[in-house]
């Protein structure tokens, strides 16, 4: 019989923890710009990535409850563009989104540490996503390693740090939520939101955003590698 505090499932964000979402998205984004300042001949549109990706997070907000699906925000962001700067172009709109997705498509691989760390902790626990993104197990060519997949987008928009969201993933694979570890690159989304949902937490700081002199009373690792070395896990618990 499991003892009460042993970790039985780990659950992974995808975005910036499995994969390089913020680099991948940043070049699509590049190419976006690229590919409108060659297809629109009036004035050149003078454009950054963080003014795409800004407009793109106001468009998500101003289509809650509206639109959950993710690819159709994007591309409601880049027909604002259009629109803002008073330009009527279906072929152009369709043009500077299959640029975004294919640019980012090309870019979606997992990071190298994912595969083998996860091949190397499934046979002692159940391995699953829960993400507010929407890059999919078989997008990184690890759809025989997972379990279980929890996707805000799927949800209605119940997103993480959501206690629901955690809630429904651990309803889902029939495990309290302390026999939950869940590991994700957002210190408020996924450390804080894994914790506050009663689920134990690692925070992967992959670009040294959190320097471990200051997070010192965090579960903090810069690598998958780091917990497949570990003693806890091999004991099943979370010391």
């Amino acid at each position: 019989m499991q003892t009460a505090n042993k970790i039985s499932a780990i659950s992974f964000d995808v975005d910036d923890t499995l994969w390089n979402f913020s680099d991948s998205s940043d070049s699509a984004l590049l190419e976006t710009i690229d590919v409108l300042n060659k297809n629109h001949r009036g004035t050149s549109i003078k454009l950054n990535v963080k003014e795409l990706q800004d407009l793109r997070d106001e468009t998500e907000s101003r289509l809650e409850g509206i639109i959950d699906d993710l690819d159709e925000i994007r591309k409601e962001s880049f027909r604002m563009i259009l629109t803002k700067n008073e330009i009527s172009n279906e072929s152009l709109l369709s043009k500077l989104y299959g640029a975004y997705t294919s640019t980012k498509k090309t870019l979606t691989k997992p990071y190298k540490d994912v595969i083998p760390s996860i091949k190397f902790l499934k046979p002692y626990f159940k391995i699953g996503i829960i993400s507010n993104g929407n890059c999919y197990p078989k997008d990184l060519g690890i759809e025989n390693l997972i379990d279980f997949s929890i996707y805000s987008q799927q949800l209605s928009g119940i997103k993480k740090p959501d206690p629901k969201i955690f809630q429904i993933a651990s309803e889902k694979i029939n495990c309290s939520p302390k026999q939950i570890l869940h590991i994700g690159d957002s210190y408020e989304n996924d450390y804080v939101g894994a914790k506050n949902s009663g689920f134990q937490s690692i925070l992967i700081d992959r670009k040294n955003s959190f320097p471990k002199s200051k997070f010192s009373n965090i579960n903090l690792i810069n690598s998958l590698f780091e917990i497949t070395k570990t003693q806890y896990f091999i004991e099943r618990k979370l010391q």
